[in-house]
Parts: C-alpha cells; sequence; structure tokens
C-alpha cells in the first residue's frame, strides 16, 4: 500500500484559511484495499454475485480483483463506502481506525471531513486547452466539502495570487441557468476546454465574460451556446508532501 503523508493548506476563497496534517492516499497503487472489501462481503454474509448488483458493479470485475489480490477503482471504492453506511470510510481507504462507526459518526467520517473524489480533468488558468473525462484519480476527506463537491486541478497562472499552477480546487454544481454569482471564481466547461476564471457579467448579446486575477491576461468572451457546464469554485486545497 503506497501512502503519502501530506502537509495539506486548505484556503478558502474568502479569507478563512487552515492548516491541517492528513493523510493522502494514492488509490491506484492500493492493492490492500480489496481485502477489506472481502471483510465487508464475509461480515455481511453476502455472495460475490449479491454484494456486485448492490454496488452496480459486475460480479467478473470483483471476482478478478478478489482472486489477483489486485487494487480496484476509487469510483468502484465510493460506491461501497456509500452502500455501506456502517463501515468508516477511514478504515475501508486505508484500513486504520475502528472498522465499524459509531452512533456519533455519518458514513463520511464527518470528523474528517466530506469526501470528495477528485478527477484528472484539468481546468486551464490560461487558454482552456483541457476537455474534461470521468476518472476519478483520488477520492479525499475534506473537512469544507460538501456531498456531490468535486476536485479537479488548475494548470496556469492567469488566476494568481489566489489560485497557483497545479492548485486542486474544489467546484460545485449549480443551477447557472437560474442565477448566476458574479466577481467569484467558477470553472467553465467550454466548447475548446475547461477553464477557471471569474464570471465578470453577461453582456446584452447573452455573452459570457470571463476575468482573469492575473492582470496580463485580457477577458474572454463566450456566446452561451457554447458554456456547457458551469461550476462554482468553493476551496483550494494544496499538497506538500513532508516525508
Amino acid at each position: 500500500m503506497c501512502i503519502y503523508y501530506l502537509h495539506h493548506k486548505y484556503s478558502y476563497f474568502s479569507s478563512n484559511k487552515q492548516t491541517i496534517v492528513r493523510l493522502f492516499l494514492k488509490l491506484k497503487h492500493n492493492k490492500l484495499i480489496i481485502n477489506r472489501v472481502k471483510t465487508i462481503i464475509e461480515k455481511e454474509n453476502l455472495s460475490v454475485n449479491a454484494f456486485s448488483k448492490l454496488i452496480d458493479v459486475s460480479e467478473a470485475r470483483i471476482r478478478k480483483a478478489i482472486k489477483e489480490s489486485s487494487d480496484i477503482s476509487s469510483s468502484i471504492i465510493s460506491k461501497i463506502i456509500q452502500q455501506f453506511p456502517n463501515y468508516s470510510s477511514r478504515w475501508v481507504l486505508t484500513g486504520e481506525g475502528n472498522m465499524l462507526l459509531t452512533n456519533n459518526q455519518n458514513h463520511l467520517d464527518a470528523t474528517n471531513g466530506v469526501l470528495v473524489p477528485f478527477y484528472g480533468s484539468k481546468a486551464s488558468a490560461g487558454h482552456g486547452l483541457d476537455l474534461t473525462n470521468d476518472f476519478i484519480e483520488e477520492i479525499i476527506p475534506i473537512q469544507f466539502a460538501k456531498e456531490g463537491d468535486m476536485g479537479i486541478q488548475v494548470y496556469g497562472d492567469s488566476m494568481l495570487p489566489s489560485i497557483s499552477n497545479k492548485d486542486y480546487i474544489i467546484v460545485r454544481d449549480y443551477d447557472f441557468a437560474s442565477y448566476q454569482l458574479f466577481g467569484q471564481i467558477h470553472v467553465f466547461v467550454t466548447e475548446d476546454g475547461v477553464l477557471c476564471k471569474v464570471l465578470k457579467e453577461i453582456d446584452d448579446e447573452g455573452n459570457v465574460i470571463l476575468e482573469s486575477l492575473n492582470t496580463s491576461y485580457k477577458d474572454i468572451r463566450l456566446p452561451s451556446d457554447k458554456v456547457y457546464k458551469v461550476y462554482l469554485a468553493v476551496g483550494k486545497v494544496s499538497f506538500d508532501k513532508f516525508i
């Protein structure tokens, strides 16, 4: 099991800041999680077939992982944690702590934060050349997050000083068509890629005007029909390995 201990600097886009030492797990290298999955199957007195149906994953995929003691994707792990809320997510992910939760804990281990999937998608704080994909690279407990939030990495320097190159941000879905939060940092999924920018305004022609915090960048004007999805950026997470 490959585990990295990281120094997490959580900085909200407001003035609130805190520094927390937390466990960061490289899930795709962890080959011991499947052993804990086997434990859950046994404790719940389930067949592999019944377990697979409960988490909506093919039986062949689970059997292969068990037979070969191989790793399983973080998306499957997330389904297991959601389907079996009496098991500690921390225990499932790391093997640490109590296996079963007490009455004072919820299934997302609220004392450690909500589990947030970090996707392979990259948002450009520059020119928006990277397209989204749905590969989950990590699942990490984040204290200020809400269920449904996602993490993506930002590339470029157009959002300095708030967001640096390769920072990770937490984004939240909201009904952009019904109301807009002008002056706030957003992530825009567009025809040309994914952009991390400030929502400046919507002009009389319906174009969405995006602004960089770095004044060396010009505003971007996007036709509304070229904006496919909008997320609100609610926080930033920086990972600095100290061990």
